[in-house]
């Protein structure tokens, strides 16, 4: 009788040490698929708010290559500029330190020329092709 009893209250012990263990891991790995899908949500918020900074620019850019009426500087004006930037701003966290120091560099370089052609208010050397595709 005292084995039996024994051997019940070790069985209910490790049953209930088992299952809190079980609903904690349950808990850690619902918390980490929620915030990882939560994650994911605002990288596409973010991305969808950076390609779309670029539309209106792309289009002027395409027609610009077509017709060649529209110069550069009317293209890239400071309001275009600064919510390209704001996009930028917002894209950035989901980087991670690797693909930051490459996405800042070619920013740099993005920037930099847009800034060289509105300065200069003459036509840059397109290729045509890379812009109508």
């Amino acid at each position: 009788m005292c084995s039996s009893l024994f051997s019940t209250i070790v069985g209910t012990i490790t049953g209930g040490i088992i299952g809190i263990v079980a609903a904690y891991c349950s808990s850690i790995w619902s918390r980490h698929t929620a915030f990882k899908a939560i994650r994911i949500t605002e990288f596409n918020k973010a991305a969808v708010i950076f390609r779309s900074a670029f539309v209106d620019t792309k289009y002027r850019l395409r027609q610009n290559a077509e017709d060649g009426e529209e110069l550069i500087h009317k293209i890239f004006t400071q309001e275009v500029l600064i919510a390209q930037e704001k996009a930028k701003i917002l894209f950035e966290p989901f980087f991670d330190k690797f693909n930051l120091d490459g996405f800042n560099n070619t920013w740099e370089r993005y920037t930099k020329s847009s800034y060289d052609y509105r300065e200069s208010n003459i036509l840059p050397l397109v290729n045509k092709t890379s812009i109508l595709s």
